[in-house]
């Protein structure tokens, strides 16, 4: 977690079966790993605002619901450690920033090498 807007009590966050749980606190560590596995391909962004109601979920389904999730988020920086990248997302108008590692080649974007990939023929 990189920065949660104090609007969000809480951030749920869904990668298959893997879940992230996430409140305000201590920046946490978490690897999650897709392809998930299971049945259900999915990844759920949800967050809590107080008092306790729901915000609107942030859902992609199928194979490529990982690179639509990420699609759907600005990217903001590369992290201060140069080992990942800063993603912002809006949930309820309440922005929502993780930092993600290892979906990059340490100078392109999983979505930039994926764009620019062609076959041959």
């Amino acid at each position: 977690m990189h920065y949660l807007s104090p609007a969000i009590s809480q951030l749920t966050l869904n990668i298959g079966a893997e879940t992230l749980r996430y409140s305000h606190g201590p920046v946490i560590t978490q690897a999650l790993h897709w392809p998930a596995g299971g049945l259900h391909a999915a990844v759920r962004m949800t967050g809590q605002r107080l008092p306790s109601s729901a915000m609107p979920d942030l859902t992609f389904d199928g194979a490529w619901a990982v690179l639509r999730w990420l699609d759907s988020a600005k990217r903001v920086s590369t992290s201060q450690r140069g080992e990942g990248q800063i993603y912002q997302w809006s949930l309820g108008g309440k922005p929502v920033e993780l930092e993600i590692a290892g979906l990059d080649n340490g100078k392109h974007t999983l979505q930039e090498i994926l764009r620019d990939m062609r076959c041959p023929g």
